[in-house]
C-alpha cells in the first residue's frame, strides 16, 4: 500500500491483526485489574501495561495519522484569552497642507503661461 493511504477499519496491519483490534486490545490493556494476590495495585505490571498501550497508540498513530495522530491547533488570544480586536472604527482626521503641492501648482501656473517653440527638424 503506498504511504499516506489509509486502510479501512477491519483492514489488516502488518503484524496480521486488523488495526480496529489493536485500539480495541489498548482500551482492554487500560480497563484491566491490576492488583496483585495481596490486594495493592502491582506497580510492575502497571508499567507494563502502560507500555503495551503506549506502544499500541503509537503504531496507531504512525499507520493511520488521519485517524489516530496527534492533532495540533494553534489559537492566538489577547489578554486575558479575550478577543485581540474587538472594534476597529474609523476616525475622521483633518487634512494637513502640504507645502510642496502649493509650490507645484504655482509652477504649473507658470509653465502653462510659457509659450511652446516648434521644434525643427534637421
Amino acid at each position: 500500500m503506498p504511504t499516506g493511504e489509509t486502510r479501512p477499519y477491519g483492514a489488516p496491519c502488518p503484524t496480521g491483526r486488523p488495526f480496529g483490534m489493536m485500539s480495541e486490545e489498548i482500551i482492554a490493556i487500560s480497563d484491566a485489574n491490576y492488583t496483585g494476590p495481596d490486594g495493592f495495585v502491582d506497580n510492575g505490571a502497571v508499567q507494563q501495561a502502560k507500555l503495551r498501550s503506549d506502544n499500541r497508540k503509537w503504531y496507531l498513530s504512525k499507520m493511520l495519522p488521519k485517524r489516530y495522530g496527534d492533532r495540533i491547533t494553534t489559537e492566538i488570544t489577547g489578554e486575558d484569552g479575550g478577543a485581540l480586536i474587538t472594534k476597529i472604527e474609523l476616525v475622521p482626521v483633518a487634512a494637513r497642507p502640504r507645502p510642496e503641492a502649493d509650490a507645484e501648482v504655482a509652477s504649473a501656473g507658470e509653465a502653462a503661461a510659457t509659450p511652446l517653440r516648434a521644434i525643427t527638424s534637421r
